[in-house]
């Protein structure tokens, strides 16, 4: 078997180690970078792990908005509703918008009565002029202050009352 260095310096051949255990002792007598990618795939490995929570940010968190919201579910693989009811970004993530901090601060363990806590709150997190509840029956968004609905906070609120007012939005 050809090997590279010299002979009194090479563990591999002095002690006649296998390629296994050269391999395992991390000797690279002639085999310079094997212990370099195991140890680049193990960091590459906890990293992806490490990282895996913050990019996918709770889908089952999105899917009870969308039950709770009565908003409309996922079609065809095509993703309706974003995770922009709570995070600045459409993907979720630590970036979270005003609705969002208001939905934390209620997070007691569940997030359908933190949802709820959040709407009976009859906050305006965005500053809109439309409390966070109307933003949710009208379809918007209540932590962007862009997004708001086409008609008036008080038609909103009869409608709203008409329909069943804030218990509508009760966990199920």
């Amino acid at each position: 078997m050809r090997y590279s260095g010299s002979r009194q310096n090479n563990a591999w051949h002095n002690n006649r180690l296998t390629l296994k255990q050269a391999c395992r002792s991390g000797i690279r007598a002639g085999y310079s970078g094997q212990g370099l990618v195991s140890a680049g795939f193990i960091v590459l490995l906890a990293l992806f792990f490490f990282f895996w929570p913050v990019a996918v940010a709770r889908p089952s968190y999105r899917l009870q908005a969308i039950n709770q919201f009565n908003l409309v579910a996922d079609s065809g693989g095509v993703r309706v509703v974003t995770c922009q009811y709570c995070h600045l970004s459409p993907n979720g993530g630590a970036s979270w918008n005003a609705f969002g901090d208001r939905v934390r601060s209620s997070f007691k363990g569940s997030i359908g009565e933190a949802l709820y806590q959040a709407l009976v709150a009859m906050e305006d997190s965005d500053g809109d002029g439309y409390a966070d509840i109307l933003e949710v029956f009208a379809g918007t968004l209540p932590g962007d202050p862009n997004s708001r609905p086409l008609v008036t906070a008080q038609f909103l609120m009869k409608s709203l009352e008409k329909a069943g007012g804030v218990d509508i939005y009760k966990p199920k």
